[in-house]
């Protein structure tokens, strides 16, 4: 079976990639083949591994590289290296720094390739990482069920929260899995629909109440009638989860219950207080004052004194803001929103109407106020997604006469 190219040039017979790949194009592979292990092996401390973004500098000298920046990447570099050097006058060369510097190479790196194409290439990538990251999920799931030890480099914590998968964690498994789900629907294939069952699956194996929420982003392209389907089908699924009483999202909810009840319980799971705090501080109560430089950058100390006043946000341990958006805004202060803006008006641009342009831009800023960072490739390339508008229909004239115009159908020159 022949299939025709999609807009990067790649062949995609059903639902594998076929072999003839041009030869500019094969430095992407390596990147492609390294995605699902953002997290493992691990290397370094903390929750980011280096292997994804030395396949992605590979390919940033070896997949098309005639011209190694374009004009549309312009914008979004200069935002990142003006919110860092922000970020850098005001509180030095720290850990800190370093850390920013990572975070805003590594989105410089994936910004640069998503914006060469090659999108075709990436949707059977997406396929490959939820097959893989659900097999080990479900590994790890039935492991905990069987009463085996999963402990893997993500954190795990038994009765407590759902299966790490080869994430750092289970809001990672969960939270990338709905943003892999994000970028299928968007000109969805046949083929692919299996694919977002399994992203669906992962997020109940994940356990994480964060993910559920940005859950609901996908199920708005959905028609009225396999809305309620889909609903029943997950509500069907947690019942079923339910028999599992150490991993997954029953085990996550149970774990409120044995805390207290209703929003009482919710803000004494530390993770979720720590996560609201540092939104409610950063985005909220100090965001103008970071917005035009006007605090200082202490932000342990800060929002210590500030969760103290409030009497219902316990204290941060460390200068780490959960929220990448938070941290944007916090260290680079108006450059910070200003990559916030770009991210969410660029990322509606995939969208083929209106109100999927609005869903597609609410569900990146929901991302920046999860556990989703700008550093992340599955997150850059749903942003830059190209738009899947189908091309206007030329009809044929009623004459019935032949001609060159006669023969043009939906997608052009027959």
């Amino acid at each position: 079976m022949t299939a025709a190219p999609d807009a990067a040039g790649a062949h995609l017979p059903g639902p594998l990639l076929a072999l003839r790949i041009p030869r500019s194009d094969t430095g992407l592979l390596p990147f492609l083949l390294l995605l699902p292990f953002l997290f493992v092996p691990k290397l370094l401390d903390g929750d980011t591994q280096p292997w994804v973004l030395l396949g992605a500098v590979f390919a940033l000298f070896t997949y098309r590289p005639r011209q190694f920046l374009a004009r549309r990447d312009l914008p979004a570099l200069l935002l990142a290296v003006l919110a860092l050097a922000a970020y850098t006058a005001r509180v030095g060369l720290v850990l800190e720094t370093v850390r920013a510097a990572y975070i805003y190479l590594m989105f410089a790196v994936f910004w640069v390739l998503g914006n060469r194409g090659g999108h075709g290439y990436f949707r059977v990538a997406v396929c490959y990482v939820l097959g893989l990251w659900f097999l080990v999920g479900l590994a790890q799931y039935l492991a905990v069920q069987l009463g085996y030890d999963i402990a893997v480099s993500g954190r795990y914590v038994a009765g407590r929260s759902g299966v790490p998968s080869l994430a750092a964690e289970p809001s990672y498994f969960g939270s990338l899995s709905v943003v892999m789900a994000m970028y299928l629907l968007n000109g969805l294939k046949p083929h692919e629909r299996p694919f977002i069952a399994l992203a669906i699956l992962n997020v109940l194996m994940s356990g994480s109440i964060l993910a559920v929420l940005l859950l609901g982003f996908p199920l708005l392209y959905l028609r009225p009638r396999h809305l309620v389907l889909a609903v029943g089908a997950v509500v069907l699924l947690l019942l079923l989860d339910a028999s599992v009483n150490q991993a997954g999202l029953s085990a996550r909810l149970a774990g409120f219950q044995t805390a207290g009840q209703g929003l009482i319980s919710i803000l004494l799971d530390p993770s979720l207080n720590l996560r609201w705090g540092h939104i409610e501080f950063t985005m909220l109560a100090n965001f103008w004052q970071s917005v035009f430089f006007l605090s200082p950058v202490s932000f342990e100390a800060q929002y210590n004194a500030y969760a103290a006043s409030t009497g219902y946000l316990i204290a941060t341990g460390s200068n780490f803001i959960l929220p990448i958006a938070g941290e944007l805004v916090y260290g680079g202060g108006l450059f910070g929103l200003l990559i916030i803006l770009l991210l969410m008006w660029r990322g509606t641009i995939a969208g083929p109407t209106p109100w999927l342009r609005f869903v597609r831009g609410s569900f990146v800023l929901a991302c920046l106020l999860n556990p989703v960072s700008i550093a992340n490739p599955m997150f850059v390339y749903f942003v830059l997604q190209e738009s899947r508008r189908r091309a206007p229909i030329v009809r044929p004239p009623r004459s019935g006469r032949t001609g060159p115009g006669a023969s043009l159908l939906q997608n052009g020159p027959g």
